[in-house]
């Protein structure tokens, strides 16, 4: 959805603009969780002629439209209820959340949150903890694209027994 958005914005632009520049080429620093951005790392800019600190440059980024700091709060709003941990505390947030986005005059940025909406229940259960860590379905994605992987490599398996061998010898 952001970066859908900051792509629309960017057609608006002439191609020897600052906005086309630090819309295509800077564009990860609105995409990219916030938290693991060295903000003020500085670097030298060729397009803008000095030193720059990545703050400034995101500065830049929500001048260009309104609608670029609106959308990059809701996201960065969203992953901070991502680590969350108080159950009581989650379901609050996500319903102010939800509202935050179904709310939003933007109609994409309004589909995320009926989005949200419709997969509230499957979402909240994702706060489920058991052992000290929260459930995901990160190791079943990793066999299946392990399998995928073994069935790609070998250019397929005319027996099905030999996959399913070969697939239990390396998983």
């Amino acid at each position: 959805m952001v970066n859908k958005q900051l792509k629309a914005i960017l057609k608006g632009f002439d191609k020897d603009s600052d906005e086309y520049y630090l819309l295509k080429h800077k564009r990860f620093l609105l995409l990219k969780n916030g938290d693991f951005i060295d903000w003020f790392k500085q670097e030298y800019n060729r397009k803008l002629g000095y030193y720059i600190y990545l703050l400034k440059v995101r500065e830049l980024l929500f001048n260009i439209h309104p609608i670029i700091k609106e959308i990059y709060d809701l996201k960065e709003t969203y992953i901070a209820f991502n680590r969350l941990k108080d159950k009581e505390l989650i379901e609050v947030h996500f319903e102010v959340i939800i509202n935050s986005f179904s709310s939003h005059p933007n109609a994409e940025v309004a589909k995320v949150g009926r989005t949200l909406n419709k997969w509230k229940l499957e979402i909240l259960n994702s706060f489920t903890w058991i052992k000290r860590r929260r459930i995901s379905n990160g190791p079943i994605e990793s066999r299946n694209k392990t399998i995928k992987l073994l069935i790609y490599n070998a250019a397929g398996y005319s027996n099905f027994d030999h996959l399913r061998r070969r697939i239990i010898y390396c998983i």
